[in-house]
């Protein structure tokens, strides 16, 4: 094995043990899932959804609500009854591959 593969080898694994998860402890926004997506749609801040992805073991879907206009967005995790704003923000891109 010549040195540059031996290095990055080295690196690549060195990087991987070094990787530890932690947990963060924040404080979010949850209620009615009827009432925070017609908030989120409604004529005052008039997001729209952008994203919807669905995760099967928990039966919840995750959204990226967006306004083009003001630039605003809103990321939120809900079920049939409950949703959770996860996360808001002004100013957004898309990023071009």
């Amino acid at each position: 094995m010549n040195k540059q593969a031996l290095a990055f080898l080295f690196c690549w694994t060195s990087t991987l043990t070094n990787a530890q998860l932690f947990e963060s402890k924040t404080t979010i926004q949850c209620g009615e899932t009827k009432y925070i997506l017609a908030n989120l749609i409604g004529e005052e801040i008039e997001e729209h959804p952008l994203w919807v992805g669905t995760n099967d073991t928990s039966k919840t879907s995750t959204i990226v609500m967006v306004n083009n206009n003001t630039q605003t967005w809103t990321v939120v995790q809900f079920d049939k009854k409950i949703a959770c704003v996860l996360g808001v923000g002004e100013g957004f891109k898309f990023k071009k591959e």
